[in-house]
């Protein structure tokens, strides 16, 4: 199956094609479809998708093809701008319908996405750890109160307790990205709560 990148390099040759490129019939590829293929591509790539192919047809339409072991979801983008979708699982044809809208065939680019990865052996659930963790607030010394002092009039003081307690949540999602050779992990930021 070729990738992404390569299907990209493939919508790039269909721009070439002449009236009868298919054994003297077929018409040139329609500009828009190619266009609308390379962005459904784009979000496939945004999905993390890496398989991906095109195919022109004879009255100038494009059909894009994402694989995801035997199950396949195609697009195809008619010259008349409207969309065709249509998706096999095992060889088997669960969905065929025409005239959805952009927004509705990048939903079932999502979807099929989303069904893959929730398959996926590589996918793994997020875990949410709450830690609380207790600092001692620091003393300033003589120059730091004299700054302070100075700046008395322009910021507002409020009493604080000799204690702050920081509540952290951290989030950690693992997934392996189809374009890089490790592990990467999002941490949520850290809240800050003051106690009186």
């Amino acid at each position: 199956m070729p990738t992404l990148l390569e299907t990209f390099d493939l919508l790039d040759r269909f721009e070439e094609m002449l009236d009868g490129w298919h054994f003297g019939e077929g018409v040139r590829i329609d500009k828009s479809a190619i266009n609308l293929s390379r962005e459904f591509l784009s979000v496939g790539f945004d999905l993390n998708h890496d398989e991906a192919n095109a195919f022109p047809g004879i009255n100038g339409e494009v059909q894009l093809r994402f694989y995801h072991g035997d199950d396949t979801l195609d697009l195809t983008f008619e010259i008349d701008g409207s969309i065709t979708v249509v998706i096999d699982k095992d060889d088997e044809q669960v969905l065929y319908k025409e005239d959805v809208t952009y927004n509705q065939a990048t939903k079932f680019l999502k979807e099929f996405t989303y069904e893959r990865w929730n398959l996926s052996e590589l996918s793994v659930q997020s875990t949410t750890t709450l830690d609380w963790v207790v600092l001692p607030v620091w003393h300033l010394n003589n120059r730091q109160m004299a700054v302070s002092q100075s700046l008395a009039g322009i910021v507002p003081k409020k009493t604080v307790s000799p204690s702050v307690h920081i509540s952290e949540i951290s989030t950690r999602m693992f997934r392996e990205h189809p374009l890089s050779s490790g592990i990467s992990q999002m941490n949520g930021f850290p809240t800050l709560a003051l106690s009186r």
